[in-house]
């Protein structure tokens, strides 16, 4: 209760804090890791711009369930414990020199679990990015003693969020990691998109971060060429990854359905390689506005990768005369049988 009273308190603070409050959200979110351990947590979300600067600060309250097994499959005693937490996200757009108009944008959050012997988690990052004529450039880095996950679930997730299961499944150690010894690991981003011409861009980013003697990379490339028919683009990718030593990679080809005034749809197949050998895999995503509001699924397989081997993803978003609601549901998981799933209800609307 002594916790609940503090989230009230810290969102009448929130959305006190400037006149110039943007947006209120709501969320209730439940999601489970690889180990499971489900969260099951509400949050409360502002945006507000003061003086230069956009703030998004937030406040969370749930509960944390830990039913862990062994490897030999025998299961350790249940624990549940109360999580509270607090962030905030900003970001400040400034000159600076030949880059023009440069983004930057950081944040911070903290976390109380009140069953791990480091009971006090926490994350820091700072990123910026701009534009220097034909090229687009971004840069984040990050540290903290949790993962993103248990600590910032506010934060975007990169635009290619698939392409993170190296780094979800190094989450999975740092869990492990930050229960024995509160260890902090680091991680940075870099990104870069090149326009060829007015049809053709190129894409490089690469991902990173490291923990208790383990480290995880992630890069991708993409070639893509709009125009190819009415309202397709063509895209051609590749993507490495390196967890633990072991290294996988695929290439692939993707169609990319992208009016000009309705949702992006797109479906790739890639031909991958890993420990197992080489195996073809696909992805996809669909939207329509066919139903009242917006409906997305959205689904991979990838069998050649060690983890988030597969994925599938519903999201449906809305709007009503009290604000708009999203709605979505999301599961993921590994050869080896482990499965990962997340739920959440968010409502959001302008102040």
């Amino acid at each position: 209760m002594p916790l609940f009273v503090g989230m009230v308190v810290i969102v009448c603070v929130l959305a006190a804090a400037s006149a110039q409050a943007q947006r209120l959200s709501v969320w209730l979110h439940a999601d489970s890791d690889a180990s499971a351990t489900v969260t099951a947590s509400t949050l409360a979300v502002t945006s507000f711009r003061v003086g230069s600067v956009d703030l998004d600060g937030w406040v969370r309250f749930g509960v944390r369930v830990a039913d862990p097994s062994t490897l030999t499959g025998a299961r350790a005693p249940e624990r549940t414990a109360s999580t509270f937490g607090v962030g905030t996200v900003w970001r400040r757009v400034t000159t600076f020199g030949q880059l023009g108009n440069v983004t930057v944008e950081g944040g911070g959050s903290l976390a109380l679990l009140a069953d791990a012997p480091v009971p006090l988690g926490g994350r820091v990052w700072l990123g910026a990015r701009g534009t220097i004529a034909t090229v687009a450039l971004n840069l984040a880095l990050e540290a903290g003693n949790a993962t993103p996950r248990s600590v910032d679930p506010v934060r975007p997730a990169p635009p290619d969020a698939a392409g993170q299961a190296a780094l979800r499944a190094l989450d999975d150690q740092r869990d492990r990691a930050r229960a024995e010894r509160g260890d902090w690991d680091l991680g940075a981003r870099f990104g870069v998109v090149y326009r060829l011409d007015r049809t053709t861009t190129l894409s490089v980013d690469v991902s990173g971060r490291s923990v208790a003697g383990a480290a995880a990379l992630v890069g991708s490339l993409d070639l893509r060429s709009a125009g190819v028919a009415s309202d397709v683009d063509a895209r051609l990718g590749v993507r490495v990854e390196r967890l633990a030593g072991v290294v996988s990679g695929a290439a692939g080809a993707a169609l990319v359905h992208a009016p000009r005034r309705g949702p992006t749809s797109w479906l790739q197949g890639w031909l991958g390689v890993g420990p197992e050998g080489v195996r073809p895999g696909l992805e996809g995503r669909w939207v329509t506005r066919a139903v009242p509001g917006e409906l997305a699924v959205q689904g991979s397989w990838r069998p050649w990768l060690a983890a988030n081997a597969w994925a599938a993803a519903l999201e449906y978003r809305h709007d009503l005369a009290t604000g708009d609601v999203r709605w979505s549901v999301g599961i993921d998981g590994a050869p080896d049988g482990a499965t990962r799933w997340t739920a959440a209800v968010r409502w959001g609307r302008p102040w």
